[in-house]
C-alpha cells in the first residue's frame, strides 16, 4: 500500500502508525516542507514493513493527515488497540535518546503547551475548549501541584517563546526545558529535532498534561500507554 503523509510531524507519525496498523507493507511518501521540516530517516529508525519513497507510483492511494476506520472499513476496536500498541514502532536515533535520557524527566510532570499558530484554530474550530487549553488552564494545574508538592518539577514543552518565558518566570524554581528558544518565526520557534527531544521527553515523565486538539499531545498520549501496555 502506497501513501502520502501530510502537514506536521504528529500528523505524519499517527497517520503512519494508522496505516501500519491497516495493512502491511507500507510504502510512505514523507515530503519535507514548512509544515514538517526534516525527513523520517534522519531523525528515527527504520520500520520494519515500511519503505520510504521519493515519488508517487501507479499504487498511490492518497495523500492523508489521519487514518479514516470508517473509509477503509476495519474493526473499531480491534484496531484502536493495536493502533496504540504500534506507537512503539517510533524509534528516534540514539543521538536523540541520548539528549532525552540527559534531561532526567523521570520524575518530572510533562507539560505540552501548544500555541502559535494553534491558537488561531482554536479561536475558529473550537472555542469551547479556549478554557481548557489557555495559560490559565495550566497555570491551575501548576499552582495545585505545587501547593501539594512545592518542590515538583516540571519539564515544559512549547513551541512559543512567549509562552516559554511567561512560565519559567511564574516558577522559576519548578520549570525545566530543553533550551531557551530563539523566536525563528511566527508558525515555528522550534526546529525539528527539539521538537522531537520534547515528544520523547513528554513520554519519560511520572505525569502529563497536554494541550486538547494537538496532534503532538495525542502522540504523547499514546504512546505513553503503548509503554505502558509493553510493560504489564
Amino acid at each position: 500500500m502506497e501513501i502520502e503523509t501530510i502537514y506536521g510531524l504528529c500528523n505524519r507519525l499517527q497517520t503512519l502508525i494508522g496505516f501500519y496498523t491497516y495493512k502491511k507493507p507500507l510504502e510512505v511518501i514523507w515530503e519535507k516542507n514548512d509544515e514538517c521540516l526534516g525527513d523520517f530517516l534522519d531523525f528515527f529508525e527504520d520500520i520494519e514493513h515500511v519503505n520510504f519513497i521519493k515519488t508517487k507510483t501507479e499504487n498511490f492511494e492518497g495523500s492523508f493527515y489521519i487514518f479514516n476506520v470508517n473509509k477503509f472499513k476495519v474493526d473499531k476496536n480491534i484496531y484502536k488497540d493495536n493502533f496504540i500498541n504500534n506507537h512503539q514502532i517510533i524509534r528516534p536515533k540514539k543521538i536523540i535518546l541520548d539528549k532525552v535520557k540527559n534531561l532526567e524527566v523521570e520524575d518530572m510532570i510533562g507539560l505540552h503547551i501548544r500555541r502559535t499558530d494553534f491558537n488561531q484554530h482554536i479561536y475558529t474550530h473550537h472555542r469551547h475548549l479556549v478554557p481548557y487549553v489557555n495559560d490559565k488552564y495550566f497555570f491551575h494545574i501548576i499552582n495545585n501541584i505545587l501547593k501539594e508538592n512545592p518542590s515538583q518539577k516540571f519539564f515544559l514543552a512549547t513551541d512559543n517563546l512567549k509562552t516559554q518565558n511567561f512560565f519559567c518566570k511564574l516558577f522559576p524554581n519548578n520549570m525545566v526545558i530543553q533550551k531557551k528558544i530563539k523566536e525563528q518565526s511566527q508558525n515555528r520557534q522550534t526546529t525539528f529535532e527539539e521538537s522531537i527531544i520534547d515528544l520523547f521527553a513528554l513520554t519519560n515523565c511520572k505525569e502529563f498534561y497536554g494541550t486538547r486538539e494537538s496532534s503532538f499531545t495525542r502522540f504523547v498520549i499514546n504512546y505513553r500507554i503503548s509503554k505502558l501496555k509493553k510493560i504489564t
